[in-house]
């Protein structure tokens, strides 16, 4: 029964026992032919806050089903830590995931990535800002800030022109940065500009 299997599966992440989450590993690993339980198991994952789970999770991210491949990146997403170094081991798995076909795994990835904070992620968080669906542009833009607003604020400023409202205010908002950070020269050189596009001014300003 598929209710109480997944019950079971979410009382084993519940336990964050290594037992239990080994089990869950192997049942990940063994489930080839039940989609559901994948998704379940890797939707589970995450609670467990074991970094044993890391290459798990990697290898979800290739998994056929889209919707298990983002709960995938999520996850990673709750567990990467700038100042934990293994969380460095998902930095490749979760560029890649940057190409993914379905749109949501890709906005997923790189949120995950802006947790990761490795500046190796820029180039491809870069190409990623710079795609067609609106949604994860503005999830790039707001990963290169948490990596490296002031390298990423060239694109950032693009960004307020952007034709979709919610990455003009993705940007703005990755734009005004936390009072202990300086704000980027480029930021500074754009609003004394006095030929500067108003709108995305105004943008900014709200921000």
């Amino acid at each position: 029964d598929a209710e109480v299997r997944n019950a079971a599966i979410s009382s084993l992440a519940d336990l964050r026992h290594e037992g239990a989450t080994a089990h869950l590993i192997d049942t990940y690993q063994n489930a080839t032919d039940s989609p559901e339980t994948r998704w379940e198991i890797v939707s589970s994952l995450w609670g467990t806050y074991d970094l044993k789970v890391l290459p798990t999770l990697c290898d979800a991210l290739r998994d056929p089903a889209p919707k298990t491949r983002e709960s995938a990146a999520r996850a990673l997403g709750w567990l990467m830590d700038p100042e934990i170094p293994e969380t460095g081991a998902a930095l490749e798995p979760l560029c890649l995931a940057l190409r993914d076909p379905e749109s949501a795994v890709r906005q997923a990835a790189s949120s995950a990535l802006g947790s990761l904070q490795d500046p190796r992620a820029l180039p491809f968080l870069v190409q990623a800002a710079q795609e067609n669906v609106e949604d994860s542009r503005a999830e790039a833009l707001k990963a290169i800030a948490r990596i490296d607003a002031t390298a990423g604020a060239g694109l950032l400023l693009e960004g307020l022109k952007d034709p979709d409202t919610d990455v003009q205010r993705a940007a703005a908002k990755s734009l005004v940065l936390a009072d202990s950070a300086p704000i980027p020269p480029a930021v500074l050189a754009y609003l004394a500009d006095p030929d500067g596009d108003l709108p995305a001014k105004g943008a900014l300003a709200r921000a």
